[in-house]
């Protein structure tokens, strides 16, 4: 047979073993079955002259046995830990050069001295190691070769190592990627776990908190009541306004405990939707006539424009209504002259309910944090108006809740802001015309 031929046979056969090789890493085969695959590829194409071995570089700078077939356990052993050193061994030294390294005789090899009896007492004269390199030429591993005779690799015995210790590169580095997709993976469910815990515990504290608030808080305003009644004789006007007061700043904590809790129950999961038939601009026009006072008594000109005719939904009254609230009662918190205006509008199948004002406006850059929760973009003015941050946070979870959304059309600093509440309407039902040809039919033939 030729040499020429053989040369030829042993092409194919290389190709094709590297071609399985591919294979098994692109079916996601485990990494030890291709590197294993990869020795054996070696083993075969010297016809069982060599004996091959892949090592794995760890993050401690420490070679790991890979894949080493034809070695038996306790050579592998003795030498799976051993750190890359350029001075030791040779796949030791070749993962710390990133170089290959050859060593023709283990028995006068300067970094062979206290290790050479090992592959000696198993026949093996000589090695030569090829790292494995990672695309950013970071060294992954090595690829070792051990001789029964005291030599150097061939021309065709390297070309033929360079060629796997690509394919254990493509299996090694698909391996690392994945393994740190699951560490992402795993990192990612730990974090959400405890993010749910937190959530759980910090829902099961607010429930507690309102209930401890809310009874004296009840009481406050129930004993206001009781002493202003038991007072005997008029009451001066000194005194109605410190009564008054008392009852306000008791209904503005509960107002803010109402807040709190709708906020950790819809971030809970928690918040019910009672769906029923509504007419949004009824429901609008109520609440502005609860408003209306409010921007009087600020001195500003409320104007209110909605349509006679009904606009319909399928949602829940008291959370469109608290949206409502919310929406002008931010204007009117934030403007200090001028007017708000409440409209209302059908575009398409959604309804849009518009507040516009004249009010101190918001910075660009602060237009989506004013729905984060405790948020204020001017900090200054929120101190000396007073609120939580809350408002627009629970308006904005609410509309999405009810399949709609709460986003601020425009603002420009000094102009005003304008603030629009979408929600889905009630689709409109419309006969198709063979319906109105038939009832048309049924008329005529009836007279």
């Amino acid at each position: 047979m030729s040499s020429s031929f053989q040369e030829s046979a042993r092409s194919q056969a290389l190709l094709a073993a590297q071609k399985q090789s591919l294979e098994l890493v692109v079916t996601g085969a485990p990494l030890a079955e291709v590197l294993r695959h990869l020795v054996l590829t070696v083993e075969e194409q010297a016809q069982g002259e060599v004996v091959g071995s892949i090592m794995l570089l760890d993050a401690q700078q420490r070679l790991r046995n890979g894949a080493a077939p034809s070695l038996p356990a306790d050579y592998l052993q003795a030498i799976d830990g051993i750190l890359a050193d350029r001075s030791v061994g040779t796949c030791a030294a070749a993962a710390a050069l990133g170089e290959v390294v050859v060593t023709c005789d283990f028995a006068t090899a300067p970094g062979w001295t206290g290790l050479a009896h090992l592959p000696l007492a198993l026949g093996l004269r000589g090695a030569w190691s090829m790292p494995i390199l990672a695309r950013d030429g970071s060294v992954l591993g090595t690829f070792g070769t051990y001789f029964r005779e005291c030599r150097e690799p061939t021309a065709d015995e390297r070309s033929v190592v360079e060629v796997l210790v690509r394919t254990a590169a493509i299996a090694i580095e698909r391996e690392r990627m994945e393994e740190m997709r699951r560490a992402q993976t795993e990192a990612l469910r730990e974090a959400m776990e405890q993010a749910e815990a937190a959530n759980r515990a910090k829902s099961q504290f607010l429930a507690v908190m309102s209930h401890e608030l809310r009874t004296p808080l009840s009481g406050i305003i129930g004993h206001a009541d009781l002493l202003g009644s038991q007072i005997s004789g008029p009451l001066s006007e000194s005194q109605i306004a410190q009564l008054a007061r008392i009852k306000a700043g008791a209904w503005h904590l509960v107002s803010i405990i109402d807040e709190i809790l709708t906020l950790s129950r819809v971030d809970a999961g928690k918040e019910t939707v009672a769906h029923k038939r509504l007419d949004l601009a009824r429901l609008v026009r109520e609440s502005a006539e609860l408003l209306e006072p409010s921007a009087l008594a600020k001195g500003l000109s409320f104007r209110v424009d909605i349509p006679a005719r009904a606009v319909e939904l399928d949602s829940d009254a008291g959370k469109v209504r608290q949206i409502v609230l919310n929406l002008v009662g931010n204007a009117l918190k934030f403007t200090e002259r001028g007017w708000v205006e409440l409209s209302v509008r059908q575009r398409g199948d959604h309804a849009v309910v518009r507040v516009r004002d004249t009010g101190r406006g918001i910075r660009a850059e602060h237009l989506e944090e004013i729905f984060e929760p405790f948020a204020q973009a001017d900090q200054t003015h929120s101190r000396v108006v007073g609120g939580t941050g809350l408002g627009l946070t629970v308006s904005r979870r609410l509309a999405q809740l009810l399949g709609g959304d709460v986003r601020v059309r425009s603002s420009i600093p000094g102009e005003g802001s304008t603030f629009e509440l979408v929600l889905p309407c009630v689709p409109s039902i419309v006969p198709s015309l063979p319906a109105l040809g038939a009832a048309a039919l049924r008329e005529s033939a009836a007279s």
